[in-house]
């Protein structure tokens, strides 16, 4: 059952409020030219069939269990769960059904229109109603150009728009919108237009994740693209010389520029797995805050910061201090409660993050966090007393 806990990772253990993922499809139709999936090695059949039985099983522990606070899962973080062989095998449509039933918070990323098909709009709009649901919609560029080339098996990008007014607008889903990811040349020429657009739309808060190219790939990009070279790029991690992305005076660009077009339209702003957690001004990354109260989040870097002087530096220590902090946060007996193989896994993650912290890799972040974090957890103490 731990395949349903993300991978502990210098960059997910630091980072990510919400760690369980379900992965409806083994490969992606839309064969994405980034398609980040295949650096995986995603491409085992059985991994699919394995998530839906450890799902059901967890479903059948945590309704026994109660935990007060559940983690909502990710449908999927590797493949779209609504590309074209959802016709036929609905897979994303039982993880719908069984949540709604368990009543099981979810974050559901996709880019495809099949969201609006009757019977799995009815579920999501049932899901919404509980406060069971957030869609996040992911639409990079508006360019037409750049779509052909990059994702020319999706909906365009005004297709997503549509998408996201009709979720939004007509149904009162609410929806987040991901600009990713990144693409220099295009999304940093766009982005007044872009969010602009998915604000009249009715998205109610935006993320930021700028886009990750292997060596190979940024080759076969730039050749149909150029302009993805106009900015400098550097290695992913210290640990992952050939992924690539654009230099950080780019993506912290681009992250302030969101904001501010953000908070002059009334949105919610944060980026995804980078470091520039000083420009947010939602409570969490993925909107998890426009869930129901029972969505509970994990401890990241940002709450370490702003509470060090409670820490001493172990496990037990984070768990006492989501004691200390809102309702939001999973505490010792909501982790207790669930099954044995998630509960060590989700634990494993607090100890990469504390050793993450102890080795002062995160310095600078932990540094500014220390002086201005206290802004924005203020934030999301007002979010949570509405």
């Amino acid at each position: 059952m731990s395949t349903l806990v993300i991978s502990p990772s210098s960059i997910i253990s630091t980072y990510c409020y919400s760690i369980l993922r379900l992965e409806t499809y083994h490969v992606c139709t839309y064969s994405c030219l980034y398609c980040y999936a295949r650096w995986y090695r995603f491409q085992d059949p059985e991994l699919t069939r394995r998530h839906v039985e450890e799902f059901l099983h967890y479903v059948r522990h945590v309704s026994k269990t109660r935990p007060r606070r559940l983690m909502p899962f990710r449908v999927s973080t590797l493949v779209d769960p609504l590309q074209r062989e959802e016709q036929c095998l609905s897979n994303c449509k039982l993880f719908l059904e069984t949540c709604l039933q368990a009543e099981i918070p979810l974050l559901l990323n996709t880019k495809s229109d099949l969201v609006l098909r009757e019977d799995i709009l009815s579920l999501i709009v049932k899901l919404a109603d509980h406060g069971l649901i957030v869609v996040q919609i992911s639409v990079p560029f508006l360019s037409e150009r750049a779509w052909r080339i990059l994702e020319p098996n999706a909906p365009s990008p005004w297709r997503r728009i549509e998408i996201i007014e009709a979720l939004a607008r007509q149904h009162e889903v609410p929806v987040t919108v991901r600009i990713q990811p990144a693409t220099p040349g295009f999304t940093d020429l766009e982005l007044r237009e872009l969010v602009q657009a998915v604000s009249n739309a009715g998205a109610r808060h935006v993320v930021t994740e700028s886009l990750r190219l292997d060596v190979k790939t940024l080759h076969a990009v730039s050749s149909k693209l150029p302009e993805v070279l106009s900015v400098k790029w550097v290695p992913y991690t210290s640990t992952t010389p050939s992924l690539l992305w654009p230099e950080k005076h780019w993506r912290r660009r681009v992250a302030e520029i969101a904001q501010e077009l953000c908070d002059a339209l009334g949105l919610s702003f944060a980026t995804c797995k980078e470091e520039f957690l000083d420009l947010w001004t939602a409570p969490d990354c993925c909107g998890i805050y426009l869930l129901t109260e029972r969505a509970g989040l994990r401890i990241t870097i940002r709450e370490l910061a702003a509470h060090r002087q409670h820490l001493d530096k172990n496990v037990e220590s984070i768990l006492l201090l989501a004691e200390r902090l809102n309702k939001r946060y999973l505490t010792k007996p909501d982790i207790d409660a669930l099954p044995r193989p998630v509960r060590r896994k989700i634990l494993h993650h607090y100890k990469v993050l504390l050793g993450i912290v102890k080795s002062g890799r995160h310095r600078e972040i932990l540094k500014y966090l220390q002086d201005n974090i206290r802004t924005h957890l203020n934030h999301r103490q007002n979010i949570d007393n509405r």
